[in-house]
């Protein structure tokens, strides 16, 4: 049994279409009702743990528990004493009438790639034509301090610089 082909007015069809964007503009509606509201508290709780994070820093247990963790997992090393930088550092400290000289480590590209790219990004330095974008756009440039650990991070391409 085939269906028979029943011709449609424009009227009839216009009315199938106007029902049929509207059925999907109210379905879309109704979706961005349930999930932009879902989405933008998933955002502001991700900033406020992220905010949250960057105070801490201000707290030395917890800046040192977090250098302690990088050293760990292979990701920073402190430099010998013997190293021309330390020497300069020293140098430089007794000038400033500080008793102390900060420590300072090398970290990895892992560790760049968490300051560099975004956090939905960081995956991305898994990839070998990431690391190497990496290697030779940003770690000749990291140079940083822990805020008041008298600690500098530094990568070594940095400090061949």
């Amino acid at each position: 049994m085939t269906a028979k082909y029943k011709y449609k007015t424009l009227r009839e069809r216009v009315t199938v279409n106007t029902v049929s964007a509207a059925g999907i503009t109210l379905f879309g509606v109704g979706l961005s009702a349930i999930f932009n509201p879902l989405a933008i508290g998933v955002a502001g709780v991700y900033a406020g743990y992220k905010v949250g994070q960057g105070g801490l820093m201000s707290v030395p247990s917890y800046r040192k528990w977090r250098l302690n963790r990088m050293i760990q997992k292979g990701y920073a090393e402190k430099l010998p004493e013997t190293h021309e930088i330390n020497h300069m550092a020293q140098e430089i400290s007794a000038k400033m009438g500080r008793k102390k000289a900060p420590e300072i480590y090398t970290i990895d590209h892992r560790v760049v790639a968490s300051i560099a790219l975004p956090a939905g990004l960081r995956w991305l330095s898994k990839f070998d034509f990431m690391r190497n974008t990496l290697e030779e756009k940003a770690m000749p440039k990291v140079f940083g301090a822990l805020p008041g650990a008298n600690t500098i991070l530094t990568t070594e391409q940095a400090l061949n610089n």
